[in-house]
This record gives structure tokens, sequence and C-alpha cells, in this order.
């Protein structure tokens, strides 16, 4: 998906196009000290599992 910034975020400038993932991790859009290295290194797995669903869009 893409959105625009509404404000320096640290990754992206004010008004600038931020293309993520569906399932990302606020890192992709903030710049963040938070420790999620753990969940941040799942999130391809993740997005995988949820696109195999019968519940994802285009399924």
């Amino acid at each position: 998906m893409t959105l625009t910034a509404a404000a320096d975020t640290g990754v992206w400038t004010k008004g600038q196009a931020a293309t993520l993932n569906t399932i990302s991790g606020h890192r992709d859009g903030y710049a963040t000290l938070c420790p999620g290295a753990s969940l941040y290194s799942a999130l391809p797995g993740i997005r995988t599992a949820a696109g195999g669903s019968p519940y994802a869009t285009g399924n």
C-alpha cells in the first residue's frame, strides 16, 4: 500500500509517498528504538501465512 507521510518520521519526509507492505512493522513508517527485532524478522513468514489464508483478499 502507498500512503502519504503527514510529517517527517525519520523514515519518510512530509509529503513523500511511503510504500509499505500490508503487514508491516511500525519501524517501516516511523523511526523507533523499539526492541522488536524478533518479531520484525518474523514478518515475512507472517505475510506468507496470511496470504495463504482463505480470508486473504484475492483468494
